[in-house]
């Protein structure tokens, strides 16, 4: 321990060891840089202040001194009760996004995550795959084709609906999404039928392998197949999830910020949310 009750960890005891050998002449200046790690100049400046303040020359310039970006207590505190409150099961960069919007509350994310940290508040994602997985190209243009899917979820926390979207293979832009009952063909109908009235006829749309598209035993009589074929789309189905990643991960997004924001403006009927 050092004066004035000022404790010395054991890296800054090795610090005051070298700096003091140098000062003494049994260490070169370029000798003590390279066991401490540091530029020359740094040498002479820490002894500077170790000739000064004793063994207190160490320790760093801003102790005991108040951090300038520091939060008040006052905002701390509310800020927590924000977190406990309000947004609880929002993701920390949607929260921040909250904070600053609704709030006039701006920090940065690693305060918002020590205080949710601290609390145990962090929303925490699933593990991610262990194994990277290659992506497939993008289609060269927007409108080539649309990956379209449902993703049937308890989205006001209650009842199970299916949001049936569509998102472009080149922009990732999502043309049209609503919520449905169920995952049916006339509610992909529907869907198509909307994104037709606004963006034109795509060149091709990629699903899997559900009845409504034509997969498993109903292949020779799917209406939207048919009315693809009309309409001079071409229906391609994916074998797999992952195959179709783009739109899978736009629900994990949609799923993670919807839910909350549905909740925190109590939409529990169907035609509100949509």
């Amino acid at each position: 321990m050092g004066p004035e009750g000022v404790f010395v960890n054991k890296n800054e005891a090795y610090i005051f060891s070298i700096i003091t050998q140098f000062m003494s002449g049994s260490l070169k200046r370029k000798e003590a840089s390279k066991l401490l790690q540091i530029e020359p100049r740094s040498v002479t400046r820490i002894a500077r202040r170790v000739e000064a303040r004793g063994i207190l020359g160490v320790k760093h310039g801003n102790l005991k001194r108040r951090p300038k970006n520091r939060l008040n207590e006052g905002l701390r505190a509310r800020i927590e009760l924000l977190m406990e409150t309000e947004y609880f099961d929002f993701n920390l960069t949607h929260a921040l996004e909250r904070l600053e919007g609704v709030h006039q509350i701006k920090i940065s994310h690693e305060t918002l995550r020590r205080i949710c940290d601290k609390k145990g508040l962090i929303k925490r994602r699933k593990n991610r795959r262990s194994t990277p997985h290659r992506y497939r190209d993008r289609m060269p243009a927007e409108g080539l084709m649309l990956q379209l899917d449902g993703s049937p979820h308890r989205w006001n926390g209650k009842d199970e609906w299916c949001l049936i979207s569509a998102i472009d293979d080149a922009t990732s832009k999502i043309p049209y999404a609503e919520f449905f009952l169920g995952e049916d063909t006339l509610n992909c109908m529907t869907l198509l039928q909307r994104i037709i009235e606004r963006f034109g006829i795509p060149e091709c749309i990629y699903t899997d392998r559900a009845g409504w598209s034509g997969g498993g035993k109903r292949q020779n009589f799917s209406q939207f197949a048919r009315a693809c074929e009309d309409l001079g789309i071409r229906l391609l189905q994916a074998s797999t999830p992952q195959a179709k990643g783009r739109i899978e991960r736009s629900f994990q997004t949609i799923q993670d910020r919807l839910v909350p924001e549905l909740r925190e403006r109590n939409i529990r009927n169907i035609n509100y949310a949509n």
